[in-house]
């Protein structure tokens, strides 16, 4: 027995004998298969890398109506989705409905007869052809100058006036009395009227005689040519009540207004025949060379709304447009907003030509430029912050979702589609501060200038961006 217990002790020591060091190589081979496989990022789209398979891929800023779709594809006219270089996109070819297959809506000078009123459509800006811009036959009375007429000021033609309702220019010996004439009694001259127009009686002695309206050289509304004075008979009325020009027409875009005023670009008095006047004809600063408009106005509103105020995207649009006019902005404006359903991409007419500027600002000088173009407004990144307001204030800046007065409403992504359908304050119908919108911080310039505050209460008091439309 005792044999037996020794045995057992002894064969139960020797499971813990030191053996010595172990063997480097079965180490080494246990080390090995017991190592974690390493694997590398599997390509993807959103990398912002074209991988077979992609048309493109813009990283982050890949969005359903941005130049490159979700699924890297490339945003084109007829895919049905209203690409950033869009105006609309209906799927189709057909030319006879909302939408062209250049992505235009219809319009006179497409090149296509769609329009009510259109008698032809040649798509080109030639007059002396047999269809004129305004997408008919040319003919007198059209204010357009075609290649067989002398003139055409359009419903201002008159027989009495500069031009005649046959579209020729006022002439002596046509038989109709116009303004510089005392008469006219057509290719021979017959008494008091001679070939000149002008009256035999006319001689400047006080004695008014039929025909004559007057005869009084010291009478300044008195003409030489004993007529009464008016705008556009080519005699300068002196005076206090006087004309400061009259070039012997009442046409209102060659230096003397039909209103017989100095029009000149720039000097900051808006005529008749300007579509702006800043003061000045450099371009970019929304109104251009030759006075004419050149760019669009962008601004942050001066009010700030919680967003059950607001209501509803068309609320938004309205009070864009008081502020504007309030501010003698010119044009129309609307809200940079979503509601989920519609969004600027899908309701904004996109500048493709024109850059976007924000107002005139004491503070910044002349207008900034925010971006060259829709295309450029979309791209993720803007040339300057949208700070200023419609008065021209410039607001500090700031990086605080919790700062009512540095944010705006949006619920729009950076592509101008609906940032999501749910963070919109329950369509901009509440302003409980445990819902959420997606407003913009006016202080950046990346993407965060309209999606830096997904979830921004609704109770706050945020401003809004509006922008001018055609």
């Amino acid at each position: 027995m005792r044999l037996r217990i020794f045995l057992l002790v002894a064969a139960a020591s020797g499971c813990f004998n030191d053996q010595g060091p172990p063997d480097e190589s079965s180490t080494s081979d246990a080390s090995t298969t017991t190592m974690e496989p390493t694997t590398e990022p599997q390509p993807s789209c959103g990398d912002g890398v074209m991988q077979p398979g992609e048309s493109c891929d813009n990283g982050p800023a890949n969005d359903q109506y941005a130049a490159c779709n979700n699924a890297c594809i490339l945003n084109i006219c007829g895919d049905g989705v209203r690409g950033p270089d869009e105006q609309c996109d209906d799927g189709d070819a057909d030319e006879n409905n909302g939408c062209t297959s250049k992505c235009e809506p219809p319009r006179c000078g497409d090149g296509f007869v769609y329009l009510p009123g259109e008698k032809c459509d040649d798509g080109d800006a030639d007059e002396s052809d047999d269809c004129t811009t305004r997408c008919a036959p040319p003919e007198c009375g059209d204010g357009i100058l075609s290649a067989d007429e002398e003139c055409d000021l359009g419903t201002m033609n008159a027989d009495g006036g500069y031009c005649t309702k046959m579209c020729t220019v006022k002439a002596c010996g046509d038989g109709f009395v116009q303004p510089g004439e005392a008469c006219d009694s057509g290719a021979e001259p017959m008494p008091p009227c001679t070939d000149k127009c002008e009256l035999e009686t006319c001689i400047g002695d006080g004695m008014v005689e039929a025909p004559e309206d007057c005869d009084d050289p010291a009478d300044p509304t008195c003409t030489p040519i004993c007529t009464t004075n008016v705008c556009g008979d080519g005699f300068l009325l002196m005076g206090e009540m006087g004309e400061a020009c009259d070039d012997g027409n009442l046409i209102g875009n060659d230096g003397c207004a039909a209103n017989c005023t100095v029009s000149m670009c720039g000097d900051g008095v808006l005529a008749v025949d300007e579509g702006c006047d800043d003061g000045n004809t450099n371009g970019g600063d929304a109104c251009g060379p030759g006075c004419v408009r050149d760019t669009r106005y962008v601004f942050v509103s001066s009010l700030r709304y919680a967003a059950g105020a607001i209501g509803s995207v068309s609320f938004a649009d309205g009070e864009c447009q008081k502020m504007a006019m309030a501010a003698a902005l010119p044009g129309k404006y609307q809200a940079w907003l979503s509601n989920g359903a519609v969004s600027p991409a899908t309701r904004f007419s996109k500048s493709l030509d024109q850059a976007y500027v924000l107002p005139f600002s004491v503070q910044i000088g002349a207008a900034k430029l925010v971006a060259d173009s829709w295309v450029d407004l979309v791209d993720g990144s803007l040339e300057h912050e949208i700070n200023v307001t419609e008065k021209g204030e410039q607001l500090s800046f700031g990086s605080s979702c919790e700062t009512a007065t540095q944010i705006a409403w949006t619920a729009t992504s950076a592509s101008a589609g609906p940032y999501d359908t749910t963070t919109t304050c329950d369509q901009w119908s509440t302003s409980v501060p445990q819902k959420f919108g997606v407003a913009g911080l006016i202080g950046s310039t990346g993407s965060d200038w309209t999606e830096g505050c997904p979830m921004a209460r609704c109770d706050l008091q945020a401003r809004i961006y509006c922008f001018e439309q055609p």
